[in-house]
């Protein structure tokens, strides 16, 4: 993209200056007596009408390569958001189903010390 903002940048004013020359000789304020401004008017017009359509076919197919890669990253981002991880083959759905819900705390069990039972000799 950088390379088209460039060669756009430079051939510009390279066609405006050429366009103000050949004026300029037309009208008698430049003086070049080889060179006829009606024929090289026609030549600029020609140079530029071919520039002009190889830039823009450049430029149509660097937006289009730019939107392809911008339809593969939005894809790709809306397949794995909304795509759910496959289930492993060793696991059945229902382990599936219990590893998604929220661990709870088990009521049975406490941290202190298991007294002895009272049998004992």
């Amino acid at each position: 993209m950088a390379g088209l903002s460039a060669e756009l940048s430079k051939k510009g004013p390279i066609f405006t200056d050429d366009a103000a020359f050949i004026r300029e000789v037309h009208e008698g304020v430049s003086l070049a007596p080889n060179m006829d401004p009606d024929f090289e008017i026609k030549r600029l017009i020609v140079r530029y009408k071919t520039w002009s359509r190889d830039f823009k076919a450049r430029l149509k197919a660097t937006q289009s390569s730019l939107k392809a890669s911008k339809g593969a990253y939005r894809n790709r981002l809306e397949y794995s958001s909304i795509q759910p991880t496959p289930p492993s083959p060793a696991l059945s759905p229902a382990h599936h189903m219990l590893a998604r819900q929220v661990p709870r705390p088990c009521l049975g069990l406490t941290s202190a010390p298991v007294p002895a039972p009272s049998g004992t000799p």
